[in-house]
């Protein structure tokens, strides 16, 4: 236990001597004063502040102030929902579209049974309807191979195509009667 003490004694005196010296209290060893100046403490001092006059209050009176009005919220100016649409379903395994209201104008298109379309207008009997489009190009249909919702909405179209002439067969040479027998 004596070698024990022999060894370990110098070493808790050396780590003693490492601590005081980083804490720089080690005897002898003074730290040197850095010369710093004086800080000037600034005194307040008073200074006085004149009273001003302040303006008397008036006395409250009996007249009531009405009250200021509060704007009422705007309200939504409800509007009317548009007008249905007329709308045309074909209901014919297949029909001809044509340029205008009746066999006599030529066919620019075919639609198909299930196919659905916005009515732009009728023909004054009411019995064609001019849809838009087929193939670019406004068309009408029969009555008869379509439904129509809101049929009684559609008003007469302003753009009828003025119906095409009729062609007029060429003469053909008629046999001349047979002498009586």
């Amino acid at each position: 236990m004596d070698s024990l003490r022999r060894g370990v004694l110098p070493f808790i005196l050396l780590i003693g001597a490492l601590f005081l010296g980083g804490c720089n209290l080690l005897p002898g060893s003074e730290p040197t004063a850095t010369p710093t100046s004086e800080p000037r403490v600034l005194i307040p001092t008073w200074t006085p502040t004149p009273i001003l006059p302040t303006n008397t209050p008036v006395p409250a009176t009996d007249t009531p102030v009405p009250p200021t009005p509060v704007p009422a919220e705007p309200t939504a100016t409800p509007t009317d929902p548009p007008p249905p649409a007329a709308r045309m379903t074909i209901t014919n395994q297949a029909a001809n579209v044509r340029r205008g209201p009746g066999t006599e104008y030529p066919v620019i298109g075919s639609v198909s049974q299930g196919m659905q379309f916005d009515v732009t207008g009728k023909n004054p009997a009411g019995d064609w309807f001019q849809f838009c489009c087929v193939n670019g190009e406004v068309g009408w249909m029969f009555s008869q191979l379509a439904t129509v919702e809101n049929a009684q909405l559609v008003a007469v179209a302003a753009d009828i195509p003025a119906a095409p002439p009729t062609p007029v067969p060429a003469p053909t040479d008629t046999p001349a009667p047979a002498a009586p027998p």
